[in-house]
């Protein structure tokens, strides 16, 4: 499994025990760390969400400055600067922010419930 620490790939070939309590144990373990990393991972999204924007609005704030100085010595016509191609990820970006942010992954069964 990419990413999973050393601890998690134990608790992996942990759960091929034939010890019900043990793999219960170790599976209960082994889906808190897992979801910790994803806690991890979903704050690191939220942050480069937010980087983005703030990238996105730096170069409209350049694009702007063009407009105007460009503008001072003959008339703008449309295409004379090159369009933001970002303004629709940005869009995106914002709305997941907006709505809280990426979530992290989380088990939604109760544990200790086999699978069909």
């Amino acid at each position: 499994m990419a990413g999973t620490s050393g601890r998690g790939r134990a608790g992996i070939d942990g759960c091929a025990t034939s010890d019900p309590t043990a793999r219960g144990e170790t599976l209960d373990e082994l889906v808190a760390e897992l979801e910790e990393d994803g806690r991890a991972a979903a704050e690191q999204v939220n942050r480069a969400a937010e980087a983005f924007l703030a990238r996105v609005q730096r170069r409209a704030e350049v694009d702007q400055a063009l407009t105007e100085i460009v503008a001072l010595t003959r008339r703008m016509r449309p295409g004379d600067i090159t369009r933001a191609r970002s303004d629709q990820a940005a869009q995106e970006v914002d709305a997941l922010l907006q709505q809280g942010g990426e979530a992290a992954p989380a088990l939604r069964i109760a544990r200790g419930v086999e699978a069909a």
